[in-house]
């Protein structure tokens, strides 16, 4: 079961104050929810705490590492990711995002 596809979905219109000083606007977008689709049709959601813009650039810049990847092997995968990413900003935002999308499709939701 190989990763063909992640789709970035930002959740907006309802962020919770986080404790900053000045809280937050609803239309923020701090969490964004990721769906994984698998040459098999399964289909894996997950989420990550960042931008949706900041998620699809991760996912953008990774995506050679992650097509054609094992749904079932999220651990290698996301060494891989780690592994091949270090040099980018120490892993950042790319490292915080996409093995969320590599673990995701292996819960089988």
């Amino acid at each position: 079961m190989k990763i063909v596809a992640i789709a970035v979905c930002p959740l907006t219109g309802g962020t919770v104050d986080g404790g900053w000083p000045r809280g937050h606007e609803p239309q923020e977008n701090l969490h964004t929810l990721l769906i994984v689709t698998t040459d098999e049709g399964l289909v894996g959601l997950g989420g990550c705490f960042t931008s949706g813009k900041l998620t699809a650039g991760a996912i953008e810049l990774l995506w050679p590492l992650l097509r054609h990847q094992s749904a079932v092997e999220p651990e290698r995968v996301s060494e891989t990711l780690r592994q091949s990413s270090f040099w980018q900003g120490r892993g950042g935002a790319g490292r915080s995002s996409t093995p969320s999308a590599a673990s995701i499709s292996h819960s089988g939701t």
